[in-house]
């Protein structure tokens, strides 16, 4: 069984700031967002159906 989704999440908030339907494009939001900010903030958790 697939997730439904993937949540990017900031690990000092613990918010949600995007949500997105693969696997590859929300490590690689994460990646992004982490060059930006200079160190490892977000993380990626998949989010499976009830």
């Amino acid at each position: 069984m697939m997730p439904v989704r993937y949540d990017l999440i900031d690990s000092q908030t613990a918010k949600v700031v995007d949500s997105f339907k693969t696997r590859d494009r929300a490590y690689r939001a994460a990646d992004r967002k982490d060059a930006a900010y200079g160190a490892v903030r977000y993380i990626v958790r998949p989010v499976w159906a009830d």
